[in-house]
């Protein structure tokens, strides 16, 4: 089969002009000035997501790391890594929409990381004088694997010394970038929370939320499925190829010339994240990720950093491009002024919105975890929004988020134990979704409590809770004769028609759509949530015709 020809063109730094690629022996001057190499014309259909632009890379100890192409670094370890980290960093205090931290206090036990040269060893450090320093957290998965960790017989030989031969692949790593980074302290639950103490773990989970966002830095090793599998080393490969280039003296020296990869948005299902980020899975990992101020986040194939200005920037030789997260906390939460929050309550719908439907969609090893999990996130959002949480739904817009619904494919099973109370999406233990914001609202919620198991931990673990909704409701024997009528989903599998059921309205979204819930009466004047039905369907006014509201307790 004979070579199909492929054009390319060199573009410059200074602007979009490009000129074509020259292979004469005069060296010419703009050589000097090249950006990438753009495919100006192929004979074979190109993807249109894939970028046309050929990243360039210098060969690190060969004569090209004197051109000014960035070096081909693949060492996740790299002192010139760490050091550019350290840059970041610092600029990023400058930047308008990240928090010029002060010098945090540090939590209440930290990893003192010792010396690269080992003549400091690793030791617990017990903050008993509220002091202050920097320091960075850990965010990974335990996996299934036993790891050493802090108990109550530990704890003082802890404090001496830390044996990093005993410890986990993941914490030898977070030390050793902690070291290279020049600061002191590391946050790790595994040792600095008392695992086998109920009081210390009640209260140190309480406090994680202002953990991780005091921290200077989050280290996230987002591609280890357990502590023993550790984040440092070489990064995977990239497609591509050494193509020789052009130098003044005439000769040629290596580059290293990246083949483009289909960029990545955030929240789009064709868009894949390169590297298979176990921490997307991991419940806990969320409350990390967006009460983190800065990220570095180690994966198999890409070393990057975000912070609330930057978000997903490669360190390392990259052949993709990234666009903003979705997800992401108001910057106010950190602080910084935010017009935006001003703006509208829309925005809190929509950012809350957005929460509900990716951490759903993680995993927990409790699931009595579920709220505990997300308690530094509310008690955050709670402050700059002046709102009340009720297991997981906020008071000033708490019509809009009730019709959540799990979907149909879904094999959802009531949870083992109390989690929530069946209006809460809390209460179920499988992604949900959650239809647009209400245009119009036809109902009203009367009252919301909720009692905490514990009162040591007012934003943990659920006792028991109770919604009280004025609305207007139908029984289900009218709507199954007329189900064509209506669309329902059911939070379970559910064998019959539930003729017993009522039908209660929420409102109109702004897609047209009307929706509502499906309540079961279980004693008494009280009911249960068993689903969630919408109609776009405008005959189904007539099932409402002269009915007017009444109060619905929902437990």
């Amino acid at each position: 089969m004979p070579d199909r020809p492929l054009r390319l063109k060199a573009v410059l730094r200074d602007g979009p002009n490009a000129v074509p690629s020259k292979t004469n022996s005069e060296y010419p001057t703009d050589i000097l000035r090249i950006q990438s190499i753009e495919i100006a014309k192929a004979s074979i259909p190109i993807d249109p997501s894939i970028h046309r632009y050929l990243r360039l890379y210098s060969i690190p100890n060969t004569p090209s790391a004197a051109l000014s192409f960035p070096l081909l670094k693949t060492d996740m370890n790299d002192p010139l890594l760490l050091e550019q980290v350290r840059h970041l960093t610092r600029q990023c205090q400058d930047h308008p929409s990240c928090p010029d931290q002060p010098i945090p206090r540090l939590p209440k036990r930290v990893i003192d990381v010792g010396s690269r040269d080992r003549r400091r060893l690793p030791r617990l450090h017990v903050n008993t004088s509220a002091e202050r320093a920097c320091y960075t957290a850990l965010s990974y998965c335990w996996g299934a694997i036993q790891q050493l960790t802090t108990t109550r017989n530990s704890l003082a030989e802890l404090e001496q010394e830390i044996p990093e031969e005993n410890l986990s692949k993941t914490i030898r790593d977070a030390i050793e970038v902690t070291r290279g980074l020049g600061i002191q302290y590391l946050w790790a639950d595994a040792l600095c929370i008392i695992q086998d103490s109920g009081i210390d773990k009640t209260t140190e989970i309480n406090s994680m939320g202002k953990i991780y966002k005091n921290a200077t830095l989050t280290i996230a090793a987002t591609s280890a499925k357990t502590a023993a599998d550790g984040f440092l080393g070489l990064t995977k490969p990239l497609a591509g190829g050494l193509v020789p280039f052009l130098l003044r003296d005439c000769s040629t020296s290596p580059i290293k010339m990246i083949a483009p990869q289909p960029d990545y948005y955030p929240g789009q299902a064709q868009s894949r994240f390169p590297d298979p980020n176990i921490l997307d899975t991991r419940g806990w990992a969320l409350q990390e990720f967006l009460l983190s101020p800065r990220l570095l986040l180690f994966g198999s194939e890409e070393v990057l950093w975000q912070c609330q200005t930057e978000s997903l920037r490669p360190l390392l030789a990259s052949s993709r491009t990234y666009y903003p997260e979705i997800t992401r906390l108001p910057s106010s939460v950190f602080g910084v002024a935010d017009p935006l929050m001003q703006k509208s309550a829309e925005d809190n719908v929509k950012i809350w919105e957005r929460f509900i439907t990716d951490y759903s969609k993680r995993q927990l090893m409790l699931i009595e975890d579920r709220l505990p999990a997300i308690a530094g996130i509310i008690s955050e959002l709670g402050h700059i929004w002046r709102d009340t949480c009720f297991a997981g739904l906020w008071k000033k817009f708490m019509i809009h988020h009730l019709g959540w619904f799990t979907l149909p494919e879904t094999e959802a099973v009531p949870a083992s134990i109390y989690t929530a109370p069946t209006w809460s999406w809390l209460s179920v233990s499988c992604p949900v979704l959650v239809p647009p914001p209400l245009e119009s609202v036809d109902a009203e919620v009367i009252e919301c409590v909720v009692i905490p198991l514990t009162s040591t931990s007012p934003l943990g673990r659920l006792q028991n809770g109770r919604l009280v909704l004025r609305a207007l409701g139908i029984d289900g024997r009218k709507v199954a004769q007329n189900q064509r009528l209506l669309s329902f989903y059911f939070d379970y599998k559910i064998d019959a028609f539930p003729e017993t059921a009522w039908f209660i309205k929420l409102g109109r979204t702004q897609s047209k759509m009307t929706i509502g819930l499906v309540l079961r009466s279980i004693r008494g004047r009280k009911y249960e949530r068993i689903g969630y039905w919408s109609s776009s369907n405008n005959l189904a006014r007539v099932l409402w015709r002269n009915v007017f509201p009444r109060f619905w307790t929902i437990t």
